[in-house]
């Protein structure tokens, strides 16, 4: 630009509004920095661009493109040092002005030749917009262009809302002392929505959406102590009321229309390194899920979602482990016995479960009624005990499987008695 030479003719202050959504808590806020550009002390800086037009002296005009302003594009438009940014906390206005007393940027320029001869008229036209970054992480900015489009919203400006983090305790009842990762617990929470609320929120608007989709689009979720944080939520609204969070199981699709969520993680729901060989859960296993938001303000007694500082439980489902491995080493000892031919031991009866004494087995009577022997039922004033049953200890529980005259006096009918001889331990 050495043979270009301009002078400025005319200025016009540049502004804009700004708005805070933080319950007028200034303590977080972050700072404007005093020279547009500038950004080494953690300061954030809007940017500035411009567009310039020839005039031309039969009224004609030729426009340029339009550039953000730069140390190196200052002479274009007649400045000689960056522009000054100076904030009202008052009145929220932000401005840019040129360097030094001047109030405002160019807004008319005289193009002249080295004898100080005018050549061309030009026209400035400036815009401001919001900051790439904003320093701490705290805040997110809306540039709303038409307030008639955002519900609760007056005017326009830069909407400054303060962000907040979500957190839960996850509490895992699985057994085992086998921590979740940070993989897992992210896979897991795929399975949940987040949903919110607040006081003016327009009827029909959005309030939830898969946590998937919101951590695909910038959401973060961190998983440390046993506690879930997600942080970038908006902890106000734009008109400046705060936000509720919720948090609760994904419906699925359950056909015509409607969806239901079933209370429980299970199968394609659960990451793979959950189920199988060495992992906390079996093939068939699941997490069922419960809510508890005791101490949670206005929300102590939900128990259909996890409130901000609420805990999410996932307890353990699936087939009986204790019940199952008895049975298994039942079994087990069982047939070691049989291997016992050598000590003379392949003859002896199979191992039995050892009873304690007592009826084989006994009815409680419907009031009215009483059993006649053989185990029919006759109508007569209300008796205890059962009539048909000897009150011997049988001497093999392998008798149990069918009816027999030491343990049982006769066949019983089909509504009949129930078993009330429980094992209590193992003879070998």
């Amino acid at each position: 630009h050495d043979d270009w030479n301009v002078v400025v003719s005319d200025y016009e202050s540049v502004t804009q509004q700004i708005y805070w959504a933080d319950n007028n808590d200034v303590s977080g806020r972050p700072n404007w920095s005093r020279t547009l550009g500038d950004t080494s002390e953690g300061t954030m800086t809007p940017k500035l661009y411009f567009t310039l037009t020839q005039v031309n002296e039969d009224g004609s005009t030729i426009t340029f493109t339009r550039q953000e302003l730069t140390r190196d594009n200052l002479d274009i438009v007649g400045l000689a040092d960056m522009p000054t940014v100076d904030y009202n906390k008052n009145t929220g206005v932000l401005s840019v002005n040129a360097a030094g007393s001047t109030n405002g940027l160019p807004t008319e320029l005289v193009e002249q030749d080295g004898n100080g001869n005018e050549l061309r008229h030009y026209t400035v036209s400036w815009s401001l917009e919001p900051p790439d970054t904003i320093p701490g992480g705290d805040y997110t900015l809306q540039d709303i262009e038409d307030p008639s489009s955002v519900d609760g919203v007056e005017h326009a400006g830069w909407y400054f809302v303060r962000l907040q983090d979500f957190t839960v305790t996850l509490d895992v009842q699985q057994g085992i002392a086998r921590e979740l990762t940070d993989t897992e617990v992210q896979a897991l929470l795929e399975n949940f929505s987040f949903h919110w609320d607040y006081d003016g929120m327009p009827d029909g608007a959005i309030n939830q959406n898969t946590l998937a989709d919101m951590l695909e689009n910038g959401l973060n979720a961190s998983y440390e102590n046993g506690k879930i944080t997600i942080s970038g939520l908006w902890e106000y609204s734009i008109s400046g009321t705060p936000i509720t969070y919720y948090l609760t199981e994904t419906a699925d699709d359950a056909g015509e229309g409607e969806t239901t969520a079933d209370g429980r993680l299970s199968g394609g729901e659960l990451p793979e390194s959950l189920t199988g060989e060495n992992a906390p859960l079996d093939e068939n296993d699941w997490y069922s899920i419960l809510y508890n938001n005791t101490g949670v303000p206005n929300a102590g007694n939900e128990s259909t979602a996890v409130y901000n500082e609420g805990t999410l439980t996932l307890v353990r489902g699936g087939e009986t482990v204790g019940e199952q491995g008895v049975e298994e080493g039942l079994e087990d000892r069982v047939h070691r016995h049989r291997q016992h031919d050598h000590e003379g031991g392949g003859r002896q009866q199979d191992a039995q479960a050892a009873l304690r004494p007592g009826p084989v087995a006994q009815r409680r009577l419907l009031p009215g009624r009483a059993a006649a022997p053989g185990g029919t039922v006759r109508p007569g004033p209300r008796r205890g005990g059962c009539l048909a049953h000897s009150r011997a200890s049988p001497r093999s529980t392998d008798w149990m499987n069918s009816w027999d005259r030491a343990g049982v006096a006769s066949p019983t009918s089909e509504i009949g008695v129930q078993c009330c001889w429980m094992p209590r331990e193992i003879s070998l």
